[in-house]
């Protein structure tokens, strides 16, 4: 018995000691608040001769880093350096559009641009919102990528609030 007291004494003191574990008051977030100018990574694996039938077959990993820019009316814009597999190209992110959810979701699509493979593809992410107490970062993974790639997982930033 006085271990079980021992070890409960133990987990309420360091729950105490963690102001981040908190509950969100997600039905407050808006596009608003997710205004401003976020730093971005991500990486996966991609299949190259999926996207272009002239480049070999075969899935190789890639990784990105990029801007993003969220105007907070639910549009954003940006860019991204992709590293496939030791190609490195860059790829303009536009039309981008964001739904702020209830359960600190949002929902984003856009379109991507690799101009150096004569590609433009839509696109679908899922972020949940963790707010820290420095900076906004936003956790997520892509959904339904086009054909042949795999997104393991994006982070993204708040470098600027823009407002």
């Amino acid at each position: 018995m006085k271990r079980l007291f021992s070890l409960l004494l133990v987990i309420v003191c360091a729950l105490a000691l963690c102001p981040n574990l908190q509950a969100q008051a997600c039905a407050n977030w808006n596009n608003w608040k997710l205004a401003g100018t976020y730093s971005m990574s991500g990486s996966g694996f991609v299949d190259l001769s999926k996207l272009n039938p002239a480049l070999p077959a075969g899935m190789v990993p890639y990784t990105f880093v990029g801007v993003a820019d969220k105007d907070g009316t639910g549009n954003s814009s940006g860019f991204v350096y992709l590293n496939f597999g030791g190609m490195v190209v860059r790829a303009e992110i536009t039309n981008g559009k964001q739904q702020v959810n209830a359960d600190c979701t949002v929902q984003d699509t856009f379109t991507i641009t690799i101009k150096d493979l004569g590609l433009s593809l839509p696109g679908t992410r899922i972020f949940v919102i963790t707010p820290g107490r420095d900076s906004l970062v936003l956790e997520g993974i892509m959904v339904g990528t086009g054909p042949g790639t795999i997104l393991h997982r994006i982070t993204m930033k708040r470098i600027d609030s823009g407002v």
